[in-house]
């Protein structure tokens, strides 16, 4: 009750001032004061009453701090001098606002009791220069809040420091303070670039909208541009001259582009594959692309950078998978063993630490198999691998029949189910049987077989989501769209994955 009582003291003396220079700042906008220009003020009370001349409000104020030059539109019978002083004035008058809400806040935090918010509120001051940055200023203001010390280190490293990345803890403002401050100091002071924000796609929407509200429909009205390019559109002259507009817009504005990695990504392979089509427009766009005034914010680049992100087109005639048909045998081979086998279901039964097995199924339906990450699992699978293969030798299907009683039986039975070694004596086969050798082998010894049960449809993987263009069949989730190394989600790294999701 103590600081309550004392902040609440302040906040009435800053008041107090704020509301007189409010008042000083509007009447010095909307009325002409000079004794000796009796005649000129009655003429602009006249243009004012006809709505020629614009009467200035509180938000006129914040926005002549940003540019001093709308002053004229006001009250053209204001100095040069005059209009520096006003501008200090205002910038005054600013700093009370932000004053102002920072009392508010301390006052509500003290009937909360809650010390640790309190204190930090109370730590936090304005340690850069309000004058060179009147934008953040207004920024303060518009949205009742502080720019804490630790975000203004942040911004200005990355501004005295192009191409640095910093890294801070989620929820220190790094996309609703930060971000913002770098696109007002460099949109709003240097014409000559375009901003360009890179997003991840699942935050480009929601950011999207957030600097609309903070930026667009605000006192600092910075436009907000997008480019969402993709393969399906066709680009021609007509095309490239629309967008080349919109960006000289976007630049002579001070306005913003905002992009998701697939957007940017797609329109710079786009101009390969012109190349081949038609070279006058792929050069035009190649200009476009690489243009000097493009200037880009990577938002969580960590994520931006890996290689997940990273597209590829396709090109050319599509090609049969190399031994496909063994491969497709094989998955139906691995899955009968599974559905039929009494000893390996009793095995999966057993195991409910590593997976789930659903015994009872309709007929001519693949029982529903799912493998838990775990110690229990590897003990599970040192059983189940060796028990599956010896399954399909023991009793393989009519594809498969050469391998019943085959006379190397037991150097395959080690060839599938252990990837550390592979018999020489398996070099005597004909191609087409080691084929099928080496598909079981890469399902069962390969670990793909465990990788895949490992998946939760609708989770990791499955049919194409409602409003996406992609293909008809299971693909995975994330990583669908590049060649991962050493991953095996892509959609283009293993085709064998298919048909076993299916």
């Amino acid at each position: 009750a103590k600081y309550q009582t004392a902040f609440e003291e302040i906040l009435l003396d800053v008041t107090w001032f704020r509301s007189k220079i409010e008042n000083y700042s509007l009447s010095a906008l909307n009325a002409v004061h000079d004794e000796e220009m009796n005649c000129h003020q009655d003429a602009h009370c006249i243009l004012q009453m006809q709505n020629l001349i614009p009467t200035a409000t509180k938000s006129d104020l914040a926005k002549i701090a940003v540019d001093p030059t709308i002053i004229a539109r006001f009250n053209p019978m204001v100095n040069l001098e005059s209009r520096k002083s006003l501008r200090s004035s205002i910038l005054t008058w600013l700093r009370l606002c932000v004053y102002e809400d920072k009392l508010t806040r301390l006052i509500s935090l003290s009937k909360s009791a809650s010390t640790d918010e309190l204190l930090r509120e109370l730590h936090t001051e304005t340690v850069w220069d309000t004058d060179e940055n009147p934008a953040w200023l207004v920024f303060e203001v518009e949205n009742m809040l502080q720019i804490r010390q630790v975000q203004y280190t942040v911004a200005k490293h990355l501004i005295d420091h192009p191409g640095d990345v910093m890294q801070l803890n989620m929820g220190t403002g790094k996309t609703r303070v930060i971000l913002p401050m770098l696109v007002m100091h460099w949109s709003l002071k240097n014409r000559d670039k375009i901003i360009r924000i890179n997003f991840l796609s699942a935050l480009l929407n929601e950011a999207y909208s957030y600097f609309h509200q903070i930026l667009t429909a605000s006192m600092l009205g910075i436009r907000l541009y997008t480019i969402p390019f993709c393969r399906d559109i066709k680009l021609d002259e007509n095309s490239m001259a629309t967008m080349r507009n919109a960006i000289d817009c976007c630049r002579e504005e001070g306005g913003v582009v905002l992009v998701a990695p697939e957007h940017r990504l797609s329109l710079e392979l786009n101009c390969k594959e012109l190349f081949y089509q038609d070279r006058c427009v792929a050069t035009d766009l190649y200009n476009f692309i690489n243009m000097p005034q493009w200037y880009d914010i990577l938002d969580e680049c960590d994520e931006l950078l890996r290689h997940n992100y990273q597209l590829i087109y396709a090109m050319g005639a599509p090609s049969l998978l190399p031994q496909g048909p063994h491969r497709w045998r094989a998955i139906q081979t691995v899955f009968l063993a599974l559905a039929l086998d009494n000893k390996i279901k009793d095995c999966l039964c057993k195991n409910t630490e590593a997976c789930t097995f659903a015994k009872d199924t309709l007929p001519m339906e693949w029982p529903s198999i799912h493998f838990f990450e775990g110690s229990h699992l590897v003990d599970m699978l040192d059983d189940l691998i060796p028990m599956i293969a010896r399954a399909i030798i023991n009793d393989p299907p009519h594809e498969l029949s050469w391998m019943y009683g085959h006379v190397l039986s037991d150097d395959i039975l080690q060839a599938i189910s252990d990837k550390q070694t592979f018999p020489s004596s398996l070099q005597s086969l004909p191609k087409n049987y080691q084929d099928d050798v080496l598909a079981l082998r890469g399902f069962l010894a390969g670990d793909v077989l465990r990788h895949c049960l490992l998946k939760r449809h609708r989770v990791h993987y499955g049919v194409a989501r409602p409003g996406k263009k992609t293909p008809r069949y299971p693909f995975p989730f994330r990583g669908h769209t590049c060649r991962e190394v050493g991953i095996c989600t892509s959609r283009l790294c293993n085709g064998t994955f298919y048909p076993l999701l299916l």
